[in-house]
């Protein structure tokens, strides 16, 4: 059969489904998947990708990124942190909203969206600020394309007060407020969850006695902070009627307490980062502040649980938080771990850990693209545009090669804060990401960006108004 008005045909790959795992080949038309067929079943397109040894999955959607841009470029830019999604084999990231300005009135998010559109690599979606401040424009947010919303429990770091704008729900009448908001946009309400009360207090004691290096970040925040915060959101979500994730999940414990809400009828989401699945508090001791995270690392045990809930089905997604700091901020830590920026680059890193788990047998290619492309598609309505290899969907695919091996190395990466990504720097990993499509192009071959800034398109949620 002659196919050449094809733009794209990927060949002989090892294709990965939600529940299926295919030897199939994939056309493209136009920037769309047009048709998986049977091996040698299409015979030729304008361009033949050669797939054989291959494994196909859908882009990796990431749902937490803080790329700086605009307003803090040195710590990173759209540019370099979206050059790092593609070589990481993401293909959609979701950036949220403590920018300078912060997007918490619909004229920063539209400023935002088109300075970016400009400066992006891969495509991108954007999320709304949502504070006891700016109730009145929430809804507005929506309309203007925001795919969720973000809300601090905690105040404006100091320093950083203009990023936090509209971003702050300090008490539960406020926060009981901003799901109530939320709740009419039908839009999921995103939440740092920790109890910033408890971890003030026992962050004034650990400093009188002088107990400030290493891991006394995680005991100022221990994972009661934590459990306690996600019980609360999720209960007052359930009153208001308001769809929650919860963000960047980091103890097994309190895994095992959302499990307890879900099997109870409560209709949440969480996520967590690949940190709290391939680090450990040890960490804190070995690297100081660039191993300084919110919530912090975990011991070995809450990280063994944590995969547990990885694998039954708990956690729903997978984002990296891909947050660099200016190297003076995280220097201070040093001295005094309290005094460091919370954040590290994480985005280039996170497939490859992903990938070594599966050559573990710690989880399977099917599971792994629910977690990390479909259910962000889903839960952020981008489904079935993106997320997921079937007809009608963007042509987003990173191939990659499950049988290389290779050291994660900080000075291949292209975040502006490599030196920081000491975390994982020198990991033994199996299996790499090894070309990126987005909508039918390539975007990253073999660690190479292809394309320039602006090839990325916004990506609306699902009320956009245009």
């Amino acid at each position: 059969m002659n196919m050449a008005h094809y733009d794209l045909l990927i060949r002989g790959g090892q294709v990965v489904l939600p529940d299926d795992i295919l030897h199939a080949d994939i056309a493209v038309k136009d920037g769309k998947i047009i048709a998986l067929a049977k091996p040698g079943e299409i015979d030729s397109a304008v361009e033949v990708i050669e797939a054989d040894g291959l494994t196909v999955m859908a882009g990796v959607i990431d749902p937490h990124v803080h790329m700086r841009d605009p307003g803090s470029n040195d710590r990173e830019d759209f540019i370099t942190g979206t050059k790092g999604a593609a070589a990481g084999g993401v293909t959609t990231i979701l950036d949220h909203p403590n920018t300078v300005p912060s997007i918490s009135s619909v004229e920063n998010l539209c400023a935002k969206r088109d300075h970016l559109a400009q400066r992006a690599i891969v495509d991108f979606g954007l999320y709304g600020a949502a504070g006891a401040g700016n109730l009145d424009v929430i809804v507005k947010l929506a309309e203007a394309g925001a795919v969720a919303f973000k809300t601090f429990l905690h105040g404006a770091p100091a320093g950083r007060e203009e990023e936090f704008v509209g971003l702050c729900a300090t008490d539960d009448g406020e926060l009981y407020s901003v799901l109530a908001a939320i709740a009419k946009t039908g839009l999921m309400s995103i939440i740092h969850a920790e109890n910033d009360s408890i971890i003030n207090s026992l962050i004034a004691q650990m400093k009188e006695n002088g107990d400030i290096l290493g891991d006394a970040h995680e005991r100022s925040r221990p994972v009661a902070t934590e459990m306690e915060a996600v019980a609360r959101v999720t209960i007052l979500a359930q009153t208001v009627g308001c769809r929650v994730n919860i963000a960047h999940l980091s103890s097994g414990s309190a895994a095992k307490m959302i499990r307890m809400f879900k099997d109870n009828g409560y209709t949440l989401t969480v996520e967590t980062c690949p940190q709290y699945l391939f680090a450990t508090v040890e960490g804190l001791n070995k690297y100081g502040p660039y191993a300084k995270i919110n919530p912090p690392l975990r011991s070995q045990e809450e990280q063994n649980l944590l995969w547990e809930h990885v694998q039954n089905g708990t956690i729903d997604m997978i984002g990296s938080d891909h947050a660099p700091h200016r190297p003076a901020d995280k220097e201070k830590g040093k001295t005094n771990i309290f005094d460091a920026g919370s954040g590290l680059p994480g985005i280039e890193t996170m497939l490859p850990l992903f990938l070594t788990a599966v050559n573990q047998g710690r989880i399977d290619l099917n599971r792994l693209t629910k977690i990390m492309s479909l259910n962000s598609a889903k839960n952020y309505g981008l489904y079935p545009r993106k997320g997921v290899i079937r007809p009608g969907s963007d042509a987003d695919f990173v191939l990659v090669d499950l049988n290389k091996t290779h050291k994660l190395e900080k000075e291949k990466l292209f975040t502006k804060q490599r030196e920081q990504a000491l975390l994982f720097d020198g990991f033994e990993a199996k299996g790499a990401p090894v070309m990126t499509i987005i909508r039918g192009s390539r975007v990253m071959e073999e660690g190479k960006i292809l394309v320039d800034p602006g090839f990325g398109k916004f990506q609306p949620g699902p009320l956009f108004k245009g």
